[in-house]
């Protein structure tokens, strides 16, 4: 074999070896891409809410939610951020950092302790146009840690109607009435 078919024979190899190495990147890139799209966002639901500890001037609340983690990997769970708001007013708002682990394939409770000023609590009370049924929202972005994926936020919003009646016997618990 002379020089040139050396060459040309190197130059077929090399060109091979590109083709096959492009080949096997784009087998991983499309590995990577399935693991994306069988990805699902964990679905999060406001369970309940109760009232903990009770201060002289706060009390805490604990706001039960479940997480369903339809994927067959674990997440973490980074942090929640929250805002309440009563009549359009913020009630509270803030931001909870504690990581918790999600099962993989299944239902996790998680429950959000929140502390609540009586102030805040007095001022939004003071708000309520004589509302018979005031308004309620909560919204709560909750922040996961997913494998392949990074970081994902779910964000949770529950609206309703509080009775006066049934906030009264809220704050009576609160204030050990």
């Amino acid at each position: 074999m002379d020089i040139s078919g050396i060459l040309r024979h190197r130059t077929v190899a090399a060109a091979a070896l590109l083709i096959a190495g492009l080949g096997a990147l784009s087998g991983l890139s499309g590995c990577s891409t399935l693991g994306l799209a069988s990805f699902a966002k964990p679905d999060v639901r406001l369970m309940g809410l109760d009232v903990g500890s009770v201060g002289l001037d706060s009390a805490e609340l604990l706001f039960d939610f479940q997480v369903d983690n339809p994927n067959a990997r674990s997440l973490v769970l980074d942090g929640v951020a929250y805002r309440l708001n009563l009549e359009g007013a913020r009630l509270l708002d803030g931001r909870r950092g504690e990581r918790t682990e999600i099962a993989a394939s299944g239902e996790s409770r998680v429950t959000l302790p929140v502390t609540v000023r009586y102030d805040d609590v007095a001022r939004a009370l003071r708000n309520l146009r004589r509302e018979d049924h005031p308004s309620y929202e909560l919204n709560a972005d909750f922040e996961f840690a997913a494998p392949l994926v990074g970081s994902v936020v779910v964000p949770v919003t529950q609206r309703g109607r509080v009775p006066l009646d049934r906030l009264a016997g809220w704050l009576g618990r609160i204030l050990g009435g």
